[in-house]
This record gives C-alpha cells, structure tokens and sequence, in this order.
C-alpha cells in the first residue's frame, strides 16, 4: 500500500462545520473482484473561496468545461467571452485570484470566438488550440498564447488541421494536440428558405472525430502531424506524466468503459490502461507521480459522493481506491480538477448564465515531493527601429520589415482619417500621414494600407474602411486618367490608399473590398452604380457608388451570391438574393464586408487578370423588385441578361489587356497609431500583412488572402521597409555621442579610478560611469546595441573578454573574444546591420578576428602582413561596412580590403613612420578619407576621398597632443581635435565654422580620452 501517513479528512478555512461523505470511497473492488487499497493522505480537501462561478460557454458537452491552467496563486482560462456566443464574440483570458475567488477579464485576443478550444502552460504562457465558433460546418485552427508575466498575447502559425474539442498536453516544449472533431471538406454554409418562410443553414457535411496526432514546436512556431491515434473514440479528457499523456476514449455520454490510452512521447508509442471498474464522464487529472481519474458508473448519477475515484502510481504501477470529492451532497453538474505541483483543485462552473448559487473551489495538498513549476520565460521581442520626422509624427519599422507604425502627433489629423467623412479636413489630414511616411521611405509603393491601430471601428456612421485613389492610366475600366500621386508626398509610384479602420481588417476584412475599389465600379452604362437608385430601401443611397448592387456577380463589391439563389417555381416569383457573410442572410448590394469570397470575374477582368470570354453573361432584375419584410426575400417579374460585349462597347476595352497588366504589386502596410505599438502588437500585425501577402493557402481557412481571392493570380509583394529607407534615413550613429545628439563628446577614462566621464555636447551635463574594475582595461568605443548612442565598454587583456553597458538598457554584455593579451581591440560595424562588432587583430600573425553582431559567425581574415602595421579600420568605400585595413609605418603604405568587392587600395600617404594614423569622414561625403598627424610639425594632412585634394592643418601646438578627431560640431564631418594631456584642454576646429572650442575636462593627465586611436588607446592603458 502506498502510505502517505495519515488519514483522509476535510476541514474548511472558515471554520465552517463540514460533513464528509466518504464510505463509497472504501471497500471498492476492481472488475477482477480484488479489493484495492485505499490511498491514504495526510491532507484534507481546504475551502478556498466561494463566488457565482465561471460560466459555461455555448456549445459545452455536459461535464466538459474549459479547463483552467494554474501559475502560483491564479487559475486561468481562454474561453469565448459568454454563454451566448454571438456574432461579435471574441476570445477573452479570465483569471481567478484562488484566494479570494475573485474573477477578472484579463483581455480580449481577437475576434476568432473559442468553444471547444485546448489549452495549456508553458513556462508562464497559456496556450489554445483550435476550436470553433458560433458556426456548425466548420472547426477553427488557430494558436493563441498569453504571457501571464506581462499581460501580452499573440496569434502564431495556425495548426495544419482544424480541431475542436482535441486534447492537448505539452511536454519538453512542444505542444501534442491529440484528435478533435473536423471536417472533410470546405462545407460552405448556405442560407435556404424554409416553406413557412424562416431561414436555415444547409451544410452537406458535420462534423465527425479525427485521430490525428498534431505537435506544435513552441520555439520555432511550427507544426507536424506525428500519426492516428489507436482508436475511433473520442477523447474525453487527457492529462501527462512526465512523459507519457493519458487519455479517456468515450463513444458516448452514456456508456462507461474501463480503458485509458497511453502514448509515450519519448518512444511514440501506444498501449492501453484498464482502471478498476467501467466509467464515464471520466476526468483525469496528475498530481506528481500520480494518476487520478474520476467518473461515474452510471451517466444519470450527479450528486459528488457518487462520483468513484482511483489513483494509479505510476512508479509503482498500481491501482489505489482513490479520494472522495468534496462537498459530498452538493448536485454539481459541471466541475473541473486540475493540479499545480503538490495540489489538486477542485472548480465548481455555474451551470448557465442566471446560476448566481455559490460556487466553490477546493485545495487538496499532496506530499509526492512535486514542485510547481516556477519556470517563466517571456515572449521573443524583435527590434524596432524609429525615426523621428519634424511635424512630431514617428515612424518605426519592424525587425522583419514588413510593417510600418506612423505614431500621429496630431490627434485631429489621426481622427479625421479615422472618421472618413470625405470632407477637405479628412483629405488633407490624410495627405500630411502619407507624406510623413514618404519623409524615410523610397517610393517604390503601388499601394499604401493605414491600418488603425483600433479594437473597433470609428463610430456610425464611419466606414469600417475606405479607399483613395491617387492616379490611373488604365483604359476601359471607368476611371479618367489622373494623377495626384505628388500631393500625397510620391513622385510617381503610388495608385492607391486603403484605410482600415480597426486592427484586424487586414486578414479579416474589408481589406479586400476596399483594395477591389481600386478597379471598380467605375463602369458606365449598363453596370453603372448608380442605375438601380431607389429600387429597394435596403441599398442605402450613399453605399450604392462603386459597388454592383442587384447582379448576379457575387463579388467583393457585391452582388448576389449565386450559391444563395433560391429560384421561384412556376407559381412564385420570391426570390433569396444574399450578399451577406458566410451563414447569414442579408443584402446591401456592396458585399459581405470580410474577406470569405474572392473577386469574381468581372472584378478580375477588370483588374486586369482574366480576359472578358470568361467572364460570361450578367443579369439582374429587369425593373425594381418588390423588397419583402423579411429581408432578403424580393419579388422579381423577370431579368436583363448583359453580355461583356455590351459593358466593351459601353466603356471600351481594358488597356493594358490581360496578357499585359500588372499582377504584382509592391505594398506598404502603415498601422496609425496615438503611442507606440507593443511587442505583441508587432507580432500580430506581422502575422496579418504574412498571411494576407502570402503567395499560397494561409492560415485563415475561411478568409481569402489576396493571391487566395485572386485565385492565384496576382500577389501583393511587400519590400523590406529596411532597404526601402532613403539614404539619409536609419539610426545615425556618430562615433563618441552618447547622448543621442548627433554630436561626439568630449569623454576621458580615468583608468585609477575605473571611472569614466563624458561631456554631454546636448545639455553640459557630466555623465560618470565607474565600470572596467582594473586599471589595464583598455576603452572601446562603439554603439553595440545598435541604438545610435556609444557604450562605455572595455576589454580587459588578462582574461581577454570585453564589458559593454548597453546604453539602451543598462544590461552588461559579457563577451570573451580575442584570446591573447596582445589582441589590439579594433571595435566596428563590419557586417553593416548597425552594431558595433566585438573585433581584434593578432599583430603575431597578423589575423583579424571579428564577431558579427548580425549573426555570431566569426569573421577569420589575414590582412597586413607584418606585425608592427597599424590597424585602421574605417568605412572607405562607403558601402555602409567597416573595411578592414592597417597602415605600415616602413613604407608608410594604406592597405585597405574593401568590404565592397574585396579589392585591395594600396595608398603610400604620411610621409614618416611616426606619422599617426587619424582616418575620419571629413569632407563629409560618406567615406572614410586617410589621414595622419604629425606630432613633429603638428600637421595634419587629409586626403580627401570625394576629390583627390589633400587638407593640411597645422593644429595641436604640442608634440604630445593626442588626436582625437570627431564630428564634435555634428555637420556630418569629422573635426580636427586633440587632446593636451598636461593641462586637461581638448582643442576642437569645428568643420562648420573653423571656430576652435576649447575644453577643459579630464583632471588627471593620465586620463585617456575615448575617442583615441585604438593603438594609442592599448598604449596608454598598458602604461
């Protein structure tokens, strides 16, 4: 007998009297007539709180709630947010503090509404699997995550199969889905017309239980299908230990059985586990070690005393008469257990929406020696780069590059393109946004999306979206030929701008409809839009231009669906035109307004995409139908038919043809916001413009994306926003600023005292920074985060590893790079991503070795072959990359290995071997120009990359000034400037006005200013 040393007992925190019914829970006999022991635990079922309950959600089997996740003292959910799903239902995160019972909505993730959904934790994140909506011919596949650490959720790669109701266990971080009920085929809901004049659902398919086995790699987001499952019976309920998932196959409600499945994830394999008698209803639950399973031997029993327990140990491999439930009276149809390291819990559910009767929730502790997994590790964060723009608007980039965020300094300008009202203020406003994005960004866009970063629409009577035309030189579509594209801040590229007005109508829609106006309806004569005007009240006058209306086109921009038509016979002329969403029944005359369907072909012929032979024969009502009260029921006498040969003759043909338009597009995606998007706002809007761009089937199995709607052909392209930027755009880092003015300031080590003090150029405040605890650290100067301020850092030579303070966060980089005390630190941007490399060079063997900040691969490159060449690192040919090169003081010789071409300049410049090395961009034109001082004559002479010409300065009155050349002045040009170590004065000729700043900072003469040479840098250090 497996003996916890005690008894079974209940006791409440509130001292309340409490009876326990427990004789059913002895005695008990297995089906091969053996008593089995109890299980005896020194611990009793403790009362934590009393409240109404969470409440069940549409479309639960009976028993079978959403089953909460426990992290320390909280119990979660990811549920739909109420017992009646509705139309507008969404996912909602609920949180239950277990102490007080008090029950919070923690968020809304989206609009997909979660019935029937699996969830689980990993390491402080919940996540759901699947489910469905308030729809009955189709499953959901999605894959939602909550970080319980920060409140932040994301969308990631859908699963491959749609599944509801499946079991889920993760396990060594990854997710096993197991079964679920799904469908063969599309299923399209079809809206039909009953004979008493009610509408209905026709589906041809329901769903029915699949046996697949679907893992998600939580790491790197990605799906595979392991197998089948050993069985046809639905999986009721599932748990894990350590690695082996249990799992409760029921055919019905009603008919108990003794078996659990069994797969061992290590192996991949299956078995089965016979319990001590036939159950259903079955729950399984682990704590530690052990199995806990939970059931009734006849389905109609509900009170909790007559639910059996037992408890199977896993390392024993025995089978235990298990533990009573508590509130041994109480009738509880819907429950759940769950467990976190040592204890069991015990919810009570209301069982509908108008049960408020107290609901309880109980702690059962064990001793099995598990501990709750305390393990917490937030979501990836991706870079973001930012401009600013001189009207106050900031535009950032995603790391990806796809996605775009205009920060609206003025709120009227963001309210009035939200609204729509098509009034001068919306037009103006509207072209201030899109000229500040064309402040960084090339043109190069056909098409801009402003998504409003909006859990809802602009109030009524706001469009969900609009869209602007910019220009048009496409013949026989309608339109004139017209260009505005240089009002809107673009030269000559852009056509159109869609305005979504809430934060998913990317995927979602109308994105679609509003894109599809770009091509119609600007046709005349027989299709004109405005032809039907005032046949029906239901085409609301102000919706009808630019859309189909009454025809058989069943389009994006509307148009009945022919699939909804339900034809009079001899004796009625009623007639079901639909033009509504997937299931619902409804007509505007302007399409559905999501993105379910595709453009049909008349909007592909018009786009340019399918020649008008395939178009085929048009008809709509011949005079205005009879609107009946139920909408969308019409009376109609008789039909037009309209040929594509008319609508040639009417408006002329479409020039270029088909074999000649465009059917690719380079697209922008700006999300117009007040603040800054968060990390998850990033991701999900990275997710939408993927999917929604993508050149294949995405993850949305009911919505279309573009190529989707196209039927595959044309595509969206979306152009890295990073390789879009203008030349002068980017993160400008100027060498020696650390405080983000775009000027280099004075800065001085004081190797004594491990202290470094920088001059602040931007307000004349002293930054003092005591980092390098010992006194041979040598200063290394660069931007290592990639924020466009310098670090303070250093490399130490007797352990070989360097210390950097990110200035963008204040964390401390550890890197042991450069494996020999005499590696001279030769910091800078070699791979062009922004960052400053961890780099040296070996003068023994003349190697350089680089670290990439882009990728950690190590760069391993023999350049300058003798061991006294001076290494000077610099951007020469300006392609954005450091280049590796070394001056040789023998020869007086340059060797630059252009990172360009890998082309080696060979300069002799600098006429005497004590000449010191001072390369610096000043002539301002992008490249490094090579350059020495020298100390004798104080001279210092410049060849200019930009023409040839050579500047001789004579500045720096003493032969110990130490060079220190800059861009003090922040001109874009590098200024001639010393250091005078024996009266603490830097002496700087500013390039913008030849004026000479004189600074006295640094109180020590042994101070080693920052932006020395790097061998002047190792020299004074090792004094």
């Amino acid at each position: 007998m497996r003996l916890f040393n005690a008894r079974l007992c209940f006791s409440n925190v509130f001292a309340r009297p409490f009876i326990a019914l427990i004789a059913l829970t002895f005695g008990i006999f297995h089906a091969q007539g053996a008593e089995l022991e109890p299980f005896v635990l020194d611990a009793s079922w403790t009362l934590l709180s009393t409240q109404e309950g969470v409440k069940r959600y549409a479309g639960e089997k009976p028993n079978q709630p959403h089953l909460p996740q426990i992290i320390g003292d909280t119990a979660y959910w990811i549920a739909g947010n109420g017992y009646s799903d509705g139309s507008q239902a969404t996912n909602q995160v609920l949180a239950m503090d277990l102490n007080s019972g008090e029950i919070t909505e923690l968020t809304t993730m989206g609009p997909n509404f979660l019935r029937g959904n699996a969830t689980t934790e990993y390491k402080g994140r919940l996540l759901s699997v699947g489910g469905a909506g308030n729809f009955v011919n189709h499953n959901l596949n999605y894959v939602m995550s909550y970080d319980t650490g920060n409140g932040e959720w994301r969308q990631h790669n859908a699963a491959p199969l749609a599944r509801e109701n499946a079991m889920a266990e993760q396990y060594n971080g990854k997710i096993y889905a197991f079964g679920g009920w799904g469908f063969d085929s599309f299923n399209r809901a079809i809206v039909r017309l009953n004979d008493d004049g009610s509408f209905y659902t026709d589906v041809e398919e329901s769903a029915t239980w699949r046996k697949e086995v679907q893992v998600y790699d939580i790491a790197s987001d990605t799906w595979s299908i392991l197998g089948d499952a050993p069985t046809d019976e639905p999986f009721r309920a599932s748990t894990i230990v350590e690695d082996t998932v249990y799992l409760s196959g029921e055919v019905d409600w009603v008919t108990a059985n003794d078996t659990l499945h069994v797969f061992e994830i290590d192996s991949a394999n299956w078995s089965t586990l016979t319990i001590p008698a036939p159950l259903v209803s079955k729950k399984l639950v682990s704590v530690g070690h052990l199995l806990l399973v939970y059931g009734l031997t006849d389905w109609s029993m509900v009170s909790n005393s007559l639910w059996q327990s037992y408890i199977f140990d896993t390392r024993e491999q025995t089978w235990f008469e298990g533990l009573a439930l508590p509130n041994a009276e109480n009738l509880t149809s819907v429950f759940a257990l769950a467990s976190e390291g040592d204890a069991l819990y015990y919810f009570e559910y209301a069982e509908n929406p108008w049960d408020s009767a107290n609901k309880q929730v109980y702690r059962l502790d064990f001793n099995t020696g598990t501990s709750a997994d305390q393990e917490y590790q937030p979501f990836e964060e991706q870079t973001i780069t930012e401009f600013a723009i001189d009207n106050g608007d900031v535009l950032a980039i995603n790391e990806a590059g796809t996605i775009a965020n205009l920060v609206v300094a003025d709120w009227q300008d963001y309210d009035d393109v939200w609204n729509g009202r098509g009034d001068e203020a919306q037009k103006a406003a509207l072209k201030r946004l899109t000229q500040s994005v064309y402040t960084h960004l090339e043109d190069q866009f056909t098409f801009m999306f402003f998504v409003f970063d909006e859990p809802e629409h602009a109030p009524y009577p706001a469009p969900y979206g609009y869209h602007t035309p910019i220009q048009n030189d496409i013949e026989g579509i309608g339109q004139g030929i017209f260009d505005f594209a240089e009002a809107y801040g673009s030269a000559d590229m852009l056509e159109s701008i869609v305005v979504l007005g809430a934060a998913d109508d990317i995927i979602h829609g109308p994105s679609l409809h509003e894109l599809g106006h770009r091509w119609g309806n600007y046709l005349e004569g027989s299709l004109d839009a405005m032809r039907q005007l005032g046949w029906v009240a239901c085409m609301a006058p102000d919706l009808m231009p630019y859309h189909w209306g009454l025809l058989s086109n069943g389009g994006q921009l509307g148009g009945w669906h022919e699939e909804d038509l339900n034809m009079g016979d001899d004796n009625s002329a009623t007639y079901l035109l639909n033009d509504g969403a997937e299931g619902s029944a409804g007509f505007r005359g302007i399409g559905p307004g999501n993105n379910f369907i595709g453009y049909s072909n008349l909007e592909l012929y018009l786009m340019g995409l399918l020649p008008d032979t395939e178009v085929g024969e048009l008809r709509e009502p011949a005079t205005a139908p009879i609107e009946l009260d139920i909408n969308p029921l019409f009376v109609i006498d008789s039909f037009n038919q309209i040929s594509m040969d008319t609508v040639i003759q009417e408006n002329g043909a479409r020039v270029p043809d088909v074999g000649e338009a465009a059917t690719s597009f380079n697209t922008m995606f700006v999300v117009l916001s007040k603040t800054p998007l968060s990390q998850s706002e990033w991701h999900n809007y990275h997710l939408q413009v993927n999917n929604f761009t993508r050149t294949e089937h995405d993850d949305y199995l009911r919505l279309n994306n573009f190529w989707e709607a196209t039927d595959g052909k044309a595509s969206l392209v979306v152009p890295n926003l990073h390789e879009a930027l203008l030349s002068n755009s980017g993160i400008q880092y100027t060498r020696g600023d650390f405080d983000g003015d775009g000027k280099a300031d004075v800065a001085v080590r004081r190797p004594s005292i491990f202290m470094q003090y920088i001059l602040n150029s931007q307000d004349g405040e002293i930054q003092r920074h005591n980092f390098g605890k010992s006194n041979t650290d040598i200063p290394v100067l660069g931007d290592f985060d990639g924020d466009g301020l310098s670090d303070v850092a250093v490399r130490r030579p007797g352990n070989s590893t360097w210390y950097i303070l990110n200035s963008s966060d204040h964390q401390i980089q550890r890197i042991r790079f450069g494996l020999q005390e005499q590696d001279i630190p030769v910091p800078a941007d070699y791979d062009g991503d922004g960052k400053t490399d961890v780099a040296v060079r070996r003068p023994d063997t003349h190697m350089w070795y680089i670290l990439n900040s882009s990728d950690s691969n190590i760069q391993r490159i023999n350049f300058g072959l003798q061991e006294a060449d001076i290494p000077v690192p610099a951007d020469y040919d300006g392609d954005g990359k450091a280049d590796v090169a070394v001056r040789r003081p023998s020869t007086q010789m340059w060797y630059i290995l252009n990172s360009s071409d890998g082309e080696i300049q060979r300069i002799n410049f600098g006429l005497q071997a004590e000449d010191i090395p001072v390369p610096a961009d000043y002539d301002g034109d992008g490249k490094a120009d090579v350059a020495v001082r020298r100390p004798s004559t104080q001279m210092w002479y410049i060849l200019n990359s930009s023409d040839g010409e050579v500047q001789r300065v004579s500045f720096g009155l003493q032969e110990q000034d130490i060079p220190v050349p800059a861009d003090y002045d922040g001109d874009g040009k590098a200024d001639v400037a010393v250091r005078r170590p024996s009266n603490y004065m830097f002496y700087i000729l500013g390039s913008s006005d030849n004026e000479i700043q004189r600074v006295n900072f640094g109180k020590n003469e042994a101070d080693v200013p920052l932006l020395a040479t790097p061998v002047t840098l190792m020299e004074m250090t090792a004094q």
